[in-house]
């Protein structure tokens, strides 16, 4: 090998190893590696910010009479404890996704349905499957799962890199925790008239993809994509 070439090799290695320590910052000092999947890019961690990208405090309510009640954005841990933030994140009503004190950092924000689609048909979803309400897909779901974390050994494969992990949701109705371990929820930022919005599961017992709409009142994980 000549010096050239191994100067190239050395600059590639470099660059390489760059790339793929790619992070983002929210204004709370929380850090995320990021990845890139077709020509978007993608958070590696749920969300877990306490505050909106102007400084305003997001809400955090524990009460589960008063989480129902909300028709403004607010926050939660899993069980109420902080502990499950590190690995889950934080779960958000749709009203924080909503809030135009923005939650993402800045040059990012939640992802609207369509950018869920456009990452659905670059990992394999069928084009005449993409609108379709429940499960779609065979194993676009497992694509994305972490490879650890999933009860009754449902873990994905990770192909991509976006290491969903089953961080479960706070029910709207009962106002109860549950699925974390079994299922991963995610928000989308694209409203279904003023009650609904469009979100995302994943699921320890399969490999497709849901899409669906639910009550603004839920609380779910958020990823957040780059701007274009």
């Amino acid at each position: 090998m000549n010096v050239k070439t191994a100067i190239l090799l050395f600059m590639i290695l470099i660059l390489s190893s760059s790339c793929s320590k790619k992070t983002v910052t929210d204004i709370d000092g929380n850090v995320y590696k990021t990845v890139k999947i077709g020509k978007q890019v993608w958070m590696t961690k749920n969300l877990r910010v306490t505050h909106f990208r102007n400084g305003d405090s997001i809400p955090h309510v524990t009460d589960s009479t008063e989480w129902l009640a909300l028709d403004s954005g607010a926050f939660c841990y899993y069980n109420n404890d902080e502990s499950n933030a590190d690995m889950y994140g934080a779960l958000y009503n749709w009203y924080a996704v909503n809030d135009p004190r923005g939650l993402a950092p800045e040059g990012w924000r939640v992802p609207t349905n369509d950018d869920w689609k456009e990452l659905e048909l670059y990992l394999g979803v069928k084009p005449d499957r993409i609108n379709s309400l429940g499960l779609r897909g065979f194993n676009q779901g497992e694509k994305l799962k972490s490879q650890t974390g999933w009860h009754e050994n449902g873990n994905g494969t990770d192909d991509v890199g976006f290491n969903a992990l089953p961080g479960g949701l706070r029910h709207y109705q009962d106002r109860n925790f549950t699925d974390m371990h079994k299922f991963a929820y995610f928000w989308t930022s694209s409203e279904v008239g003023n009650k609904r919005a469009w979100y995302r599961i994943l699921f320890h017992n399969h490999k497709g993809i849901c899409q669906y709409f639910i009550e603004k009142e839920n609380g779910f994980s958020v990823r957040c994509i780059k701007e274009k």
